[in-house]
């Protein structure tokens, strides 16, 4: 068997020198984050993993562990309505607005594909996405026993239109949103693409990254995602990412991208219909920054379906797309601004 393992170098000449070296194989490159990707089979492992810690040439080396998407259990029942919606007083917030949103504002969502062709997600698709799991530039939602559709369905509380008939509306309405598919079928990507997925939003100009997954790693190992949602931070792009489904306070426990702690990203934590916490969601005063209704969620699903799934998978994408809202109606505001007006403006309540 053979590991898969992300080297930060600090120059060509390392790449050189280790493309040469019989106890392992450069798999991929990423000059963005100057990252080579590299497979060791398991009867070289110390040897080779002591020649990358040991050369001056190389920052760091970190496993290519596995991201999974943040979905609680299903709920069984699916009703129509959506009592998130009303929560947040979204149709409020529109009629002050004066608008529903902007194309002008592109969101990336990171995460299993998004079903383009869904009636209610369609006149607000930007066809500039891609798959890093089967690297090719459709970026379906393929749905499994592990996905049933959890990119389509965080793609409706961000933008479904709200103009077919017993369907959905979502916060912003009026939007582009563009599908960056790394999560397979299973719901599970590599740390080497979920970095290739944030650099190619960068390149791609988005304002607004989606992010509901993560992975429970030390902060050492997630090194590679910290200094790409840096380079989204350098780009003036808010990255909105889901606390996670342990239960746990971040604030004590290590779980990524959640707790980057970088200035534009903004981490949330779930609530319920009555603005209570749900058993599953994480939570901390200091490393999560908000809530958002993310408790039997009804949105888009593939093949032209709808339905309540739960997660603070659920309350980023509602998040981002007030994010996209705020940035139609002022594209200069910065990502901390944003998170500020964020935290000001929410109901207060305990946890």
């Amino acid at each position: 068997s053979a590991g898969d393992y992300l080297v930060k170098y600090k120059n060509q000449h390392a790449v050189q020198m280790f493309s040469s070296n019989a106890n392992m194989q450069i798999m991929d490159l990423h000059s963005p984050g100057k990252l080579m990707k590299v497979r060791i089979p398991e009867s070289n492992k110390i040897a080779a993993l002591v020649d990358l810690i040991s050369n001056p040439n190389v920052d760091y080396v970190v496993p290519n562990f596995k991201l999974h998407v943040l979905s609680a259990p299903v709920d069984g029942v699916a009703l129509k309505q959506q009592w998130a919606i009303a929560k947040v007083q979204a149709e409020k917030a529109w009629q002050r607005a004066g608008n529903r949103g902007s194309k002008d504002v592109l969101v990336a969502v990171i995460d299993t594909g998004v079903d383009y062709q869904h009636p209610a997600l369609a006149p607000n698709y930007n066809n500039g996405g891609f798959d890093y799991a089967q690297n090719d530039n459709d970026p379906m939602d393929i749905t499994g026993s592990q996905n049933p559709g959890h990119g389509t369905h965080c793609a409706g509380i961000i933008g479904s239109t709200g103009l077919v008939d017993n369907g959905t509306i979502g916060i912003s309405p009026e939007v582009s949103i563009m599908a960056i598919r790394f999560l397979d079928e299973n719901g599970s990507g590599n740390l080497d693409n979920g970095v290739k997925a944030i650099d190619y939003a960068i390149e791609k100009g988005v304002k607004v990254i989606s992010a509901s997954w993560g992975a429970a790693v030390s902060h050492s190992e997630a090194m590679p995602l910290i200094e790409a949602i840096t380079r989204a931070e350098k780009a003036g792009v808010v990255f909105v990412v889901a606390a996670s489904n342990d239960g746990k306070n971040n604030d004590s426990y290590e779980v990524y991208p959640a707790n980057a702690g970088v200035s534009n990203v903004i981490s949330v934590a779930a609530s319920n219909s009555s603005d209570g916490k749900p058993s599953w969601s994480n939570f901390g005063k200091h490393k999560v920054h908000l809530a958002s209704p993310g408790d039997g969620i009804m949105s888009t699903l593939p093949k032209n379906k709808y339905g309540n799934l739960s997660g603070t998978s659920m309350a980023t994408p509602l998040v981002a797309g007030l994010v996209a809202l705020i940035k139609a109606q002022d594209p200069n505001l910065t990502p901390t601004e944003i998170r500020s007006l964020l935290q000001a403006t929410g109901a207060k309540v305990g946890i």
